[in-house]
């Protein structure tokens, strides 16, 4: 079973995401401290934590970048469910966070965000010199880690969420060069401070090389 945690502060949202979670692969774990929070984290871990902006503790924010610091905790998947009206306007609000949820949410909108991040857990650091393309320019990068559906990107450009780029890599262990289009997801806080960091979710890539990086996630490449 596929655990996503929440730390939630109200009850109707945890009964709610309970029963629209109970009739899939997925199930719902919730907590209402800190430390129980961190005990199923590190009991669990979750596919996907979902946290309340607003905690006891202070906002969800600090403590989700604290999280990324941490090396067994920072490839999670973490999503802040907030009110609009709360929202802080920083500009650098959405680093290491992989997604908002924005009450009032529906219930396909909520189960769609669920399969899409549940996804991005299944990653595995690699580090090799990556080719991003705005137009007709590139800079040269290198990724920090790859999933089946994205890469976390490291380059000196500066990009926001929401944009659209090309790639170009070789497959880990192989010459085998790939050439596709990926969207900017957030900008990452991996301990990187002059160079920035992003997470890029793939467009349109070839069945055969997303098959290549799921083996490669799952240590099935042996060459």
């Amino acid at each position: 079973m596929n655990d996503v945690l929440l730390y939630c502060m109200h009850p109707e949202d945890r009964d709610r995401m309970a029963r629209l979670l109970s009739d899939s692969e997925y199930s719902l774990i919730s907590c209402s401290s800190l430390h129980d929070f961190e005990t199923l984290l590190d009991s669990h871990n979750p596919i996907l934590s979902i946290l309340d902006y607003k905690l006891p503790e202070g906002d969800s924010l600090q403590l989700i970048r604290n999280l990324r610091e941490d090396p067994k905790k920072r490839y999670y998947s973490y999503v802040v469910k907030i009110d609009p009206a709360e929202a802080p306007l920083e500009e650098d609000t959405a680093q290491g966070i992989n997604d908002f949820l924005l009450v009032p949410f529906s219930d396909v909108e909520f189960l769609r965000m669920v399969e899409r991040l549940s996804n991005v857990k299944r990653r595995r650091f690699f580090q090799a010199l990556i080719r991003v393309y705005k137009g007709e320019d590139f800079v040269m990068g290198k990724t920090v880690n790859l999933s089946p559906t994205g890469l976390l990107l490291q380059a000196p450009i500066t990009l926001t969420p929401g944009d659209d780029v090309d790639v170009s890599f070789y497959l880990p262990h192989t010459r085998i060069l790939v050439r596709t289009s990926a969207v900017v997801k957030r900008r990452a806080s991996e301990h990187i401070s002059v160079i920035p960091c992003y997470g890029l979710e793939f467009v349109d890539l070839p069945s055969e090389f997303a098959h290549e990086l799921e083996a490669f996630v799952r240590l099935e490449i042996k060459r």
